[in-house]
Formats: structure tokens, C-alpha cells, sequence
């Protein structure tokens, strides 16, 4: 019997700390999760930079343009991304304006005039007299369908975080009309913008129509149809000898003949074809035919030709 020779067992050794391996690995690993939490540090204080600068420039916004309440968040110290954020909300925005009706976007800016007409109205309003007016003011809006219950749901928090303050209460107010006015100006923008498409569309329609009449003048011109430029030419053509007169009386027996004319070659060939047709199907079936009938098939023979 052969024998067999055991192989040492090495025992299992946990890694020594101070090897340099196992140390470099560490110290890497630390100075990962040192960036780490130096990365999302530095990112949680853009953030509130943002907010700040997002939060300042709407209260210093003059309510003439969008564009200006972008630049606003730039100027205060935020950054290109929480700019960029905000003019995708805004074109987001318009386009959902332009996807409505002329019938839906007329009345939906009737009610944001509405609104801003209430804002206005309240900067007049006593500060005693405030709380009572906007609560007030807020009840018609429902009533008349300038607001949603959600929406004003907002005004009525405002009016109980503002307590008996009026200049916070007023406060409230500015930023609750400046989002009226920005959506306005969304609005008014993207009309114009439908507007300028549209335009655009008809004007390379309108350059299309020219260019192809330019091109094919038998056509006519824009307006006019082909009968009428056919009739034209049939009179303004010198008539042949033995023909009729040229004249818009004697122009749909011209025209019944010139069709007739031009459709006499089809009508031969279709003839043709048929008869064509007609001789294969007899050379074809007579073999058959035949032995049927060899076979006392009761099969009636068509006639030979």
C-alpha cells in the first residue's frame, strides 16, 4: 500500500495592525470618508446659500421680468445650478400655458387680474383693518372661482403665522402678489411665443405656396384655381382651323375632348390586356375541357372562336 505524506497546516492569523499594508489601507479609507463628509458638508451650505440667495432675490424682485428674478439669484451669491433649477420651473410653467385654449388662457388670466386687483386693494387697507379684509378678500376669491380651496388654504395659514401683525401679514401678501405677477408675465410670454410660432409657420407656408408657383406656373397663382388658369389658356390659345371658337362657352366641350384624348391610350391598352388575358385563360382551359368532355362529363364546352 503506498503511503501518503501530511502537509503542515498553517493556523489562521488575523492581519497584524501594524503591518504597512493593512495600515496604508486604513488611512486610506479614513481620508475617504473625511472627503466624504467634506463633500456633503459642503453641499448642505450651498444649499442654504441658495435658499438664501433664492429667498432675497424674490423679495428684491421689481415684478417686471422673469429673466431679472433669475439674475436676482446669481447677484445674491447662489449658485449657476439653483439658477438653472429655477428657469426650468419657469419654462416648465409656460408650457403648461401653452397648452391651453385661447378660451382657457383668457380666463385663467382674467382671474390672475382679479387677484392682483385684491392685492392692490389690501396695500390701501388700514393695518387694523387688514386681517379682517384679507380674510374677507379670500372668501370672494373662492366664491368666485379665482381660487381653489387649496390655494387659499395658503392665505389662511398666512393669516394665523401673521397673528396681529400687519407687517408680516403684509409681507405675506407681496410674495403671495409677486407670484400673481410672475405667473402673468409666464402667461403673457407664452402667448407671445405661440404667437411668434405660428407666424413663423404661416410665413414658410406662404414661401412654399410662392416657391411652387414660380416653379410650376401652368399652376396659376396663389388663389387661383387650375380650371381657372386652363380656362385662360384655352381662350388666350389661337384656335386651329374647322375648330370652335375659343370662348369659356365652348370650354367644357374642348375640355370633355382633350380628357378623351388623353385617356383614349389607357383605354387601348386596358382592351388590350384584356383580350390578352381572355386568349391565355381559353389556351389554357380547352386542353382540360376536352378530356372532360372525352370523359362524358356533363361540363358544358364553351364556344370556339
Amino acid at each position: 500500500m503506498g503511503g501518503y505524506v501530511q502537509l503542515p497546516i498553517t493556523p489562521f492569523r488575523p492581519s497584524d495592525p501594524t503591518d504597512p499594508v493593512t495600515k496604508y489601507m486604513q488611512i486610506r479609507q479614513m481620508q475617504q470618508e473625511n472627503q466624504l463628509r467634506q463633500q456633503q458638508l459642503q453641499m448642505g451650505q450651498q444649499q442654504q446659500r441658495d435658499q438664501a440667495a433664492l429667498t432675497q432675490a424674490w423679495k428684491n424682485w421689481d415684478g417686471k421680468s422673469p429673466d431679472s428674478l433669475i439674475k436676482g439669484v446669481l447677484d445674491n451669491g447662489g449658485s449657476g445650478a439653483a439658477a438653472n433649477q429655477l428657469e426650468q420651473q419657469l419654462m416648465a410653467r409656460q408650457q403648461q400655458h401653452l397648452q391651453l385654449s385661447e378660451a382657457e388662457w383668457t380666463l385663467q388670466q382674467k382671474k390672475t387680474d382679479r387677484m392682483l386687483g385684491r392685492f392692490t386693494a389690501a396695500e390701501s387697507v388700514p393695518d387694523s383693518q387688514l386681517a379682517a379684509h384679507v380674510q374677507s378678500a379670500l372668501a370672494d376669491s373662492v366664491t368666485k372661482g379665482d381660487l381653489e380651496p387649496q390655494e387659499a388654504q395658503m392665505g389662511y395659514q398666512l393669516l394665523q403665522q401673521s397673528g396681529n401683525d400687519p407687517k408680516a401679514l403684509r409681507s405675506g401678501l407681496d410674495t403671495f402678489k409677486k407670484a400673481h405677477m410672475l405667473d402673468s408675465q409666464i402667461a403673457t410670454r407664452a402667448k407671445e411665443d405661440a404667437e411668434t410660432r405660428k407666424n413663423t409657420a404661416e410665413a414658410a407656408a406662404k414661401e412654399q405656396e410662392t416657391s411652387f408657383y414660380q416653379q410650376n406656373p401652368s399652376a396659376g397663382a396663389p388663389g387661383v384655381s387650375a380650371e381657372t388658369v386652363s380656362l385662360r389658356d384655352y381662350i388666350q390659345t389661337p384656335q386651329n382651323p374647322g375648330e370652335a371658337p375659343h370662348t369659356p362657352a365652348n370650354y367644357p366641350a374642348w375640355k370633355a375632348q382633350q380628357e378623351a384624348i388623353a385617356t383614349e391610350p389607357v383605354k387601348t391598352r386596358i382592351a388590350q390586356t384584356e383580350a390578352q388575358i381572355h386568349a391565355q385563360v381559353q389556351a389554357q382551359m380547352l386542353p382540360l375541357l376536352e378530356q372532360v368532355r372525352q370523359l362524358n362529363w356533363p361540363i358544358m364546352m364553351p364556344a370556339r372562336e
